[in-house]
């Protein structure tokens, strides 16, 4: 299946308030993953829910990235004040500014994207480490995902290059850690 659109994701995310429950313990990692940086973006964070999350310490400068508007306005809802969520297009539109971040993270989000290769080099470009997960051997139909994918530790090498750290996840995601 080709990746969708903008419209095919405000059309889901315009139904209600999106069920984020399945991620929580796979949030929990990324954030023991993380350590304490300072600065943090989310590429591709929908809703908004890991950063909303995101316990104590919580870094200084926190930025969701998403293309979808029905997504953010559910994440601009969430308590999460000094999270800064802004509509952005990783394949269109160029990095929104000018701070490097500490982390970057892209969780349940390239097995969405066509050039997924492209948006992982464009993390690495702006940030010296990245943390990302894919569905791990998942090939569950979904109108969202492509679908001639099927990630696993030896395709994520293939694909985006040697990694500082490379985990299955409770047997259903795939995360994955660059160092710069």
């Amino acid at each position: 299946m080709p990746e969708q659109t903008v419209e095919y994701y405000d059309e889901i995310y315009g139904r209600g308030p999106y069920d984020e429950v399945r991620y929580h313990r796979l949030w929990d990692l990324v954030y023991e993953w993380a350590g304490d940086p300072n600065v943090v973006c989310d590429f591709g964070c929908g809703t908004g829910g890991m950063l909303d999350r995101w316990t104590e310490p919580r870094p200084m400068n926190m930025y969701g990235l998403d293309f979808s508007q029905e997504a953010l306005k559910q994440a601009r809802s969430k308590p999460c004040d000094d999270v800064n969520f802004m509509k952005w297009d990783i394949i269109k539109d160029r990095f929104p500014f000018s701070l490097r971040p500490c982390l970057c993270t892209c969780i349940e989000t390239l097995e969405h994207l066509d050039d997924d290769v492209l948006v992982f080099d464009a993390m690495c470009s702006v940030s010296d480490r990245v943390i990302c997960s894919v569905p791990y051997r998942d090939r569950i139909p979904s109108p969202g995902h492509i679908d001639d994918r099927m990630y696993d530790e030896e395709m994520v090498i293939k694909r985006f290059g040697p990694m500082h750290r490379i985990e299955n996840i409770f047997d259903n995601f795939l995360m994955f850690e660059w160092r710069g």
